[in-house]
């Protein structure tokens, strides 16, 4: 395996879990808003496949980068110099919703993981460190993300 294809496969992992955690990252004791009931700022009901939608930063302790989830089920990822783009599905029938990753190019073609909406602004998603891992259950490695445009 080259190196590029292992820092790849390194960086698109971490900026998911980074991604995934930010979904989740709520406080144990403090319950994640149910937004197709209470969107915090529309007066008009939004999915969560809808808030979705927009660009996202942050990370966790030791990576950060940014994601971009387009309404056409298109994804961009970018960490350091690296980017990574694909597509996208998102099932919020789940309870914490099933996110999966589709990526154009690189060592892992498909990522399987879980996302939650912390608020509106804030998501988490399940960090996923091993090609074809199966789909996590529960956030323990998570990436916390907030949204800079929507």
């Amino acid at each position: 395996m080259r190196l590029y294809e292992i820092f790849t496969n390194r960086f698109v992992l971490i900026f998911l879990a980074l991604t995934l955690s930010l979904l989740a990252c709520s406080s144990s004791t403090s319950q994640p808003t149910a937004l197709s009931d209470s969107p915090s700022s529309n007066s008009q009901s939004v999915t969560p496949a809808e808030l979705l939608i927009g660009n996202w930063q942050g990370g966790d302790s030791t990576t950060n980068g940014d994601i971009t989830f387009g309404s056409d089920g298109r994804v961009t990822m970018h960490q350091g110099n690296s980017i990574q783009q694909g597509s996208y599905t998102v099932d919020f029938s789940f309870n914490p919703a099933h996110i999966d990753f589709h990526w154009d190019s690189g060592i892992q073609s498909n990522a399987q993981t879980i996302i939650e909406f912390i608020d509106d602004n804030t998501i988490r998603i399940e960090n996923i460190t091993v090609p074809d891992e199966s789909r996590p259950t529960a956030f323990s490695k998570f990436i916390t993300l907030t949204r800079i445009a929507k």
